[in-house]
């Protein structure tokens, strides 16, 4: 009983995560609009929310200096723009 209580306490947790592991995502990204889409190696799809609107063709890279996404990184995709991370959802 007690597993399930703690399962039950869990998903609303996974659903919203707030910190997501660099070393866990795969290399491949999706952007729309001011969203960018990661997948884990476990093969759930997150939606990182940014600041700024994103264009698909002025990404070159996606840069973290932490360990993990959340709220409040500096995520760098060209020379020139930096956005920060509002929010981790599952998508």
């Amino acid at each position: 009983m007690k597993k399930i209580a703690l399962m039950l306490l869990l998903i609303p947790a996974i659903a919203n995560a707030d910190v997501l592991p660099t070393r866990s995502l795969e290399p491949v990204i999706h952007i729309v609009e001011d969203t960018i889409y990661v997948t884990d190696k476990k093969g759930n799809d997150w939606a990182v929310v940014t600041n700024c609107q994103i264009q698909r063709k002025e990404v070159k890279e996606f840069t973290v200096r932490s360990r993990s996404l959340r709220a409040g990184t500096i995520v760098k995709l060209n020379d020139n723009k930096h956005c920060e991370i509002k929010t981790i959802q599952a998508a």
